[in-house]
């Protein structure tokens, strides 16, 4: 029974893709695929470089913000002790680390 369930869901999705599929608008005009700048032709080339520095420490930010927010539950739902001292060993150690990082100057562009 749970097989052909899955069997009716997989044959409807496809249905449902192949009829949206091929009542979709298609536009294959040069001024809907090219760049888009408040209705000016573009002056420079869409694919501007970026720093790749500014990249490094959003992607550091984004998985340290993740990875403290998560952290910084643990202890209330275990129960403290142990577990909040560890935390506070670990949030030093992050803070250590980036005064290093500020001291050599790997974050004076920023």
């Amino acid at each position: 029974m749970f097989m052909l369930n899955v069997l009716i869901m997989f044959v409807l999705s496809l249905v449902v893709l192949l009829l949206f599929n091929a009542i979709s608008v298609k536009i294959n005009e040069d001024d809907y695929l090219g760049v888009y700048e408040c209705g000016f032709d573009s002056i420079v080339e869409a694919r501007a470089w970026f720093s790749y520095r500014f990249f490094l420490l959003g992607v550091l930010f984004i998985v340290f913000d993740v990875e403290i927010s998560l952290l910084l539950s643990v202890p209330y739902c275990v129960g403290g002790g142990m577990f909040m001292v560890l935390l506070w060993g670990f949030m030093f150690i992050l803070l250590g680390g980036t005064l290093y990082e500020i001291e050599w100057g790997s974050m004076d562009w920023v």
